[in-house]
């Protein structure tokens, strides 16, 4: 499940609050020793997607693996 070099891994990931998409589908990897910053506006779901990797919040749909280990489940 773990690809080359990648410690945090996002695959699909919305999160649906009643009607309302917080987050739409989103992908990406984070690399051993990779700086990432998130930008955006007020409201485009940066902090949903925070709580999503820390486990506050459980995704809609999609997975979220670090070190290889799914945690979204």
């Amino acid at each position: 499940m773990r690809q080359s070099g990648s410690v945090l891994s996002v695959k699909g990931v919305t999160k649906r609050f009643g009607g309302l998409v917080a987050v739409s589908n989103m992908s990406f990897d984070v690399a051993e020793h990779e700086m990432v910053g998130v930008i955006g506006p007020n409201g485009s779901g940066k902090t949903t997607m925070m709580n999503m990797i820390s486990g506050a919040f459980k995704p809609t749909e999609g997975r979220i693996a670090l070190k290889g280990r799914v945690i979204s489940d």
